[in-house]
């Protein structure tokens, strides 16, 4: 998967809260990670996120939405999860093949 369409996504201060219709996922680890966030209609976003950083999505329609996480764009698995709109989803550790803590704030 190539990223260099993508136009760059500034990412927010640690932990800032999703607003409505919107979903946001927080690295809370600390590495470097590439993570998703898309929720219907909005378009998905990616951004590469230093720990402490916040990417979100929206806002949308749609009363859930899905973030991920992954080790590069090569990367065929990450971790994902449903994330309910208006709440942010904290990654507390990555491990590759969907095995990863995430915690909830919002």
């Amino acid at each position: 998967m190539r990223l260099r369409w993508l136009v760059p996504v500034l990412a927010s201060p640690a932990l800032a809260l999703a607003g409505q219709g919107k979903i946001c996922v927080t690295n809370g680890t600390a590495g470097h990670l590439l993570f998703a966030a898309e929720i219907a209609p909005a378009p998905r976003r990616l951004a590469w996120l230093a720990p402490g950083e916040t990417l979100c999505a929206g806002p949308g329609t749609a009363a859930r939405g899905i973030v991920s996480v992954y080790a590069s764009e090569r990367a065929l698995e990450g971790c994902s999860r449903v994330t309910a709109a208006g709440h942010t989803r904290i990654l507390r550790t990555f491990a590759e093949f969907d095995n990863c803590r995430w915690s909830d704030q919002g």
